[in-house]
Formats: structure tokens, C-alpha cells, sequence
């Protein structure tokens, strides 16, 4: 029995140990002090960051152009579930109102002496401040002007770059709905073929497994930051992945940082936010579902890749066994205007035949692809979750959020997953990956100009990697035994081509290997907002570690 640790990647904050303190010590000394001083103890230890998260801000003037402070703003929508939320613009005649959700707002301006202005039909995005200028004329007070507001497209007051994907993009456009195949909708972002998939790009929906690495403009793809609600749920041994990738159902929006990332973010690669969807007053529900024949997949291989060398490209490329797809979800209230839940499930089976890649001759002392045996790449995916928004007092929102995703695939690490060793699928592995997501996020703007926010998630993944046999046979379709192992053989590894073949002797010395992993994010900040100074003081602290048996 082999066991190791991997190490912890480091806090976008910058919080230091005394010396000769090791994490140990520290940890146990944080665990010991009550919780209201460890959360002062920790703010005194950070460094100032601008304010983020969907906001809504701008100036207000009067018909001269001179600004006017003390005028009351207010943020109205239906995905506020205590439905408007205010603040006062400060002596520059400025104002921001934070921790909004994303949805369509109105914006009311209100002074005495003024004539109450109503700005309507401002969409906020994830991740995006709205930039809503008003110019107030002297009136009577009864007097109300309202004007529909064209939704900003730029965000001015952030110098960060990224792009939104909401559920109205994607379940119109006909791409595959992951996220790795729904970044290629953003101009200049390139994805890299993730550890355990046969296909760089899944363009129909076939492909199964989501975990392509991103980047963009020359960044490192191993960069790249997986985030569900802004926490972190990175591959703990391959970093730029995700270690469990959620299903669409329950997302509400796709966010990508592609440049100007803000302090939150430790790297300078792509970033994916993935948000779920949240309940509301409402009881409502979707179903959706999609399939594809095999015959409906077309041919991409034509004579010159095969005179380049492409086996069985005379057959046709990557061919299609089958693939479906059911996903049903449904939301509503618990308890009116204070508890709201959504529930979502999802089941995907996606199997390809993978050009070029075909069982070896069991006779042969080298790879020799049988071209009556070519390879199954199998995938079965599972999803459930379950969110509840909870409404505890006028000032004060939780979120809690669920997620059990488990995926197998058979064969896995076969073909040139593992580049640039090629695995004969006899040489592959089984798989079965099973992780329970658990978050918690809490908001409360304490006053207009005050807001404290905390998140706490933990992700554990056990990943059981088993020797192929010949009493684990499975067929395909048409009666193909699709995996045939010879463990009563000696392994082959071919040096002068990095080819291996008949059994997975070389890479798990022919035993059973199980992987544990877990992922822990802790984020707790302070926002100070006055509309023209905005400052946010914050921790967090994504840890991993991993652990193999075998």
C-alpha cells in the first residue's frame, strides 16, 4: 500500500505564519479561537481588493450638471427575494449597490425637492456592474419620470474581461451544452484535450465527459480555474480540469475570465464560474432531452489523412455507438418569499469508436491493430442536485447546494489520451468516479455602505481504477467484444514506438488502484462601498490533497 499527498496550491490572499510555525500548528490555533476573532484576525491580515460580484452603479446630477448627494437609489427585481435593495449617493454624487442578483432590474432615483426618476428594464449578469447615470429635474414630489433603460453591454467600471453564457444562449444554440464546448463561442479562447477523454473537442453532444483545459491569448492551459459560486472544484492532480464536471441542468450561467482577473483569482489563466440556478415564488419545471443515430455522424477523414497513416480512416472517421441524453428539473417555494428550492437530475450515455484505435492481435509480439476489434469508448454520467436559498432575515441570504456526480468510463487511458504513449484499449483501465459537492454561501449587506459575505464548499472524490479482464467483458451493439484483456500474458511495451499493449501491467503493476481526493474552499470577505471609493478586504483559501491505495 502506496499513499501520497498532493500539495496545496496558495491563497489568493496573503496571510503569513510566524516563523517556525508549520500549517499544522496554525491550523490548530484557527480551529481554537472563537469564531468572531478569527474572522477579525483574519481581515487584519489582508490586502485591499476592488468590489466585484453584480452590482449596479453611476452618478446622479441635477439638470446643471452638478452632483447631488443624498439622493435615495433603489435596485427592484424579482430575483431579489426581499425584492429591492437601496444605498444613498455619497458627497460626489456617486453610488453602488452590491451583491445583486443576476436579473432584470428597475432603478429608482428619489430626492426631495426632484422629480423621483425610474430607470426600468436594466438586465444585470453574473459577475457584471451596470453603469445606470441619472440627471434629476427640480419638480413636485408627486412627480415621477420613467424611462426604459437600454441594458449596458460594457462594463466601465471594472477592468476585467469575460463573457456570460446564459441558459437563453445555450439551450438555443446547437452546441454541446459543457463547459469546455461552449468556450469556443468566445473568440481567441482554445481548449487542450483533457486527461481522460479520446476527443479534443465535443461539438453534437457526444463526447460525454467534460474536462478539456482552456486558455486564451498565450495563457497556460494547466492555469485554467474551475469554479461552482465562485469556489473552487479544480482536479486535484491535473490542474486547468475539473474533478467532477457538472451537468448544465442545474446552471443558470456560465461565466469565463479570460483577462484583467480579479484578486480572487490566483493564476492568470482562463476562469470558469459555473452558477447555479436559484427557486423562486413560483412552482415551475423543464424536462430536456436529446439522442443521436449513429448515421448521423458525419465523415471528416478523407484519402489524404488516410495516405498520411490513419487506420481504418477507408471506414470512415470517429464513428458514433450511440448517445442520449435526459435531464428533468424543478424549483419553487418552500415557505413564500423566505425559503426557495430547485432540484435537478441528469443521465448521459455517450459511446464512440475512436478512429485509428483497435484491439491488438493477441498472437503478436508487438501492436498489431486487429482491424475486426476496434475500440468502444463507453460513458455512463449520473448527476443529481438539490439547492436551497433561505431568506433568514431581512439582511441576511444563505445558500446551500448539493451536487452528486458520479462518472465511469470503459476503457479509460486508451488511444492517445496519454500522449505521446499510445494504449491499446486491452491495455486500458475501468473507471468509476463518484463525488458529492457540498457549498454553503452567506451574504448579508450590514448598511448601505457595508456588505460581509462567507462560502464554505467541500468536494470528495473516490476514483477506483480496476484491471480490465476477461471476466469483465461488455459488447457493443452489433455482439463486438469491445474489451479483452490478457492478463495471462506478458505486458508489452514497445520503446522505439511508446506503445502499449495486451494488459495495464506497466502503468498500475497489475493491481487494483484507488484514488481519494478532496477539495475544500473557504472565502470570506469585506466589501466598503461609497460609489466613489470601493474597497474589499477578503481571504480565501482553496486546499486539495489526494490519496492512492493499491
Amino acid at each position: 500500500m502506496a499513499s501520497a499527498a498532493a500539495p496545496a496550491r496558495p491563497a489568493s490572499g496573503t496571510v503569513s505564519r510566524a516563523p517556525g510555525a508549520s500549517p499544522q500548528e496554525g491550523e490548530t490555533i484557527m480551529r481554537l479561537l472563537p469564531p468572531a476573532v478569527a474572522v477579525v484576525a483574519v481581515l487584519a491580515l489582508l490586502l485591499p481588493a476592488v468590489a466585484g460580484a453584480q452590482a449596479i452603479g453611476g452618478s446622479v446630477t441635477d439638470s446643471t450638471g452638478g452632483v447631488l448627494p443624498g439622493v435615495t437609489v433603489e435596485a427592484r427585481s424579482p430575483a431579489l427575494i426581499e425584492q429591492v435593495r437601496s444605498n444613498v449617493t455619497d458627497g460626489s454624487g456617486r453610488y453602488q449597490i452590491v451583491a445583486l442578483e443576476p436579473g432584470v432590474y428597475s432603478v429608482t432615483f428619489a430626492l426631495p425637492g426632484f422629480r423621483t426618476l425610474v430607470r426600468e428594464g436594466v438586465e444585470l449578469g453574473t459577475g457584471f456592474t451596470a453603469n445606470i447615470d441619472a440627471e434629476m429635474a427640480v419638480g413636485a414630489l408627486e412627480e415621477t419620470v420613467t424611462v426604459t433603460e437600454a441594458t449596458p453591454l460594457i462594463d466601465v467600471q471594472s477592468v476585467e474581461q469575460s463573457a456570460r453564457l446564459d441558459r437563453e444562449l445555450f439551450e438555443t444554440l446547437p452546441t454541446a451544452r459543457t463547459y469546455d464546448a461552449m468556450a469556443l463561442l468566445i473568440p481567441a479562447i482554445n481548449i487542450a484535450g483533457g486527461p481522460t477523454t479520446t476527443m479534443s473537442g465535443d461539438t453534437g453532444g457526444i463526447g460525454g465527459h467534460a474536462n478539456n483545459r482552456l486558455a486564451i491569448h498565450g495563457s497556460d492551459q494547466n492555469d485554467a480555474l474551475m469554479q461552482i459560486d465562485g469556489m473552487d472544484i479544480n482536479h486535484t492532480a491535473l490542474e486547468g480540469t475539473t474533478s467532477s464536471s457538472p451537468f448544465d441542468t442545474a446552471i443558470a450561467e456560465y461565466v469565463y475570465d479570460y483577462s484583467g482577473n480579479a484578486a480572487e483569482v490566483e493564476t492568470g489563466g482562463v476562469r470558469v464560474n459555473m452558477v447555479p440556478k436559484e427557486g423562486g415564488n413560483r412552482f415551475s419545471g423543464g424536462f430536456y432531452a436529446d439522442f443521436a443515430h449513429s448515421s448521423w455522424l458525419a465523415n471528416n477523414v478523407d484519402q489524404r489523412l488516410v495516405e498520411l497513416g490513419i487506420t481504418g480512416g477507408e471506414d470512415g472517421g470517429t464513428r458514433l455507438d450511440r448517445s442520449w441524453y435526459v435531464a428533468p428539473s424543478f424549483g419553487g417555494p418552500i415557505v413564500r418569499d423566505r425559503l426557495w428550492f430547485v432540484a435537478t437530475a441528469s443521465r448521459r450515455i455517450a459511446s464512440l469508436l475512436p478512429v485509428g484505435v483497435y484491439h491488438s492481435e493477441d498472437t503478436s509480439r508487438s501492436y498489431v491493430p486487429d482491424l475486426d476489434r476496434p475500440m468502444v469508448d463507453r460513458q455512463k454520467l449520473y448527476e443529481a442536485t438539490l439547492r436551497l436559498t433561505w431568506q433568514a432575515t431581512s439582511k441576511d441570504k444563505v445558500n446551500a447546494f448539493w451536487n452528486n456526480n458520479s462518472y465511469s468510463q470503459i476503457p479509460l487511458l486508451s488511444g492517445s489520451t496519454l500522449d505521446p504513449l499510445f494504449i491499446a484499449p486491452e491495455a486500458g483501465s475501468e473507471n468509476t468516479s463518484q463525488g458529492n459537492l457540498y457549498q454553503i454561501t452567506w451574504v448579508r449587506p450590514q448598511t448601505n455602505r457595508v456588505l460581509f459575505e462567507f462560502g464554505f464548499s467541500r468536494l470528495p472524490i473516490s476514483i477506483p481504477v480496476r484491471n480490465l479482464s476477461r471476466a469483465r467483458q461488455t459488447r457493443d451493439g452489433t455482439g463486438r467484444e469491445d474489451i479483452d484483456a490478457r492478463p495471462d500474458l506478458p505486458a508489452l511495451l514497445e520503446a522505439t514506438t511508446l506503445t502499449m499493449s495486451r494488459n495495464m501491467q506497466w502503468l498500475w503493476n497489475a493491481t487494483d488502484v484507488k484514488y481519494s481526493t478532496n477539495n475544500t474552499s473557504l472565502r470570506a470577505s469585506m466589501s466598503y462601498v461609497t460609489g466613489t471609493h470601493n474597497l474589499k478586504f477578503g481571504v480565501q483559501t482553496p486546499r486539495s490533497n489526494g490519496r492512492s491505495t493499491g
